[in-house]
């Protein structure tokens, strides 16, 4: 995988947000210069103001997933991708507060039950929040793809896109 961005929809700090029409996008590098874009539609949470941001604690149905192949997205959801019988979703809390004037974002997510990591500045980009870029190790959260590992990049690019459409304070 080269890229996977979340899409959280609502997370303002005047009002309580929700993710009523969070997605995740991602994009896999195959064979080095092929990529299959898609994304994960269906994400359940709630969030907790604390102190000066927010708690957000959910989960990202891996069944979800669409790449606009139905063949492809049985295999993903195979014991050699992501294994969606045995991790049938992707439970995540982020932590979103203000540190000397940037906005942070802390997350730690499971894929495949093993712990996912990062903290992430936020920017205003189109009044839209935006992660920086987020580069972690495929392998790190169980990821091995077997005989087709070799055919598939060794990033995980990660990008959160808040989806926010308001003026933020």
């Amino acid at each position: 995988m080269k890229f996977l961005s979340f899409l959280l929809l609502g997370v303002c700090f005047n009002q309580t947000p929700n993710l009523d029409d969070a997605i995740v996008t991602f994009e896999i590098s195959h064979l080095g210069a092929l990529k299959v874009e898609g994304q994960f539609s269906d994400i359940e949470g709630k969030f907790e103001r604390k102190d000066k941001g927010w708690i957000i604690t959910g989960r990202i149905d891996v069944k979800s997933v669409d790449t606009d192949n139905s063949m492809r997205d049985r295999t993903i959801l195979t014991e050699q991708y992501l294994n969606a019988e045995e991790n049938p979703s992707i439970p995540f809390v982020a932590e979103i507060e203000i540190s000397e004037g940037i906005l942070i974002m802390s997350v730690e997510a499971h894929i495949r039950g093993l712990p996912l990591i990062f903290e992430t500045p936020l920017m205003k980009v189109d009044d839209e929040l935006i992660s920086e870029p987020v580069v972690i190790d495929r392998e790190s959260v169980g990821l091995d793809f077997g005989l087709m590992d070799s055919m598939i990049g060794n990033e995980i690019t990660l990008v959160i896109h808040s989806g926010i459409k308001r003026r933020l304070h």
